[in-house]
């Protein structure tokens, strides 16, 4: 089953991953609007203990950051 930090660690790592596979000049913007609101819901879900929310956000933030980094130039594709 596994914390919510557990979760969020795992697919953290997936996301770094696909991301330091991308030469720097294909990076992706991680700091936009988008990614700051998806975080935001996973640390608030967190906060609160609401564990199904939390893993819905961090699937959220996951899908969102391998969808972006695929389009940059990474194409394999992440279980979610």
């Amino acid at each position: 089953m596994g914390s919510i930090n557990f979760h969020l660690a795992a697919a953290i790592r997936r996301v770094n991953s696909a991301y330091y596979r991308l030469p720097e000049d294909r990076r992706p913007d991680v700091t936009g609007e988008r990614w700051t609101a998806l975080e935001r819901e996973i640390d608030e879900a967190a906060e609160f203990g609401d564990r199904d929310r939390a893993l819905k956000a961090i699937a959220d933030w996951q899908g969102h950051a391998l969808k972006i980094i695929g389009h940059c130039g990474v194409s394999e594709v992440w279980p979610i």
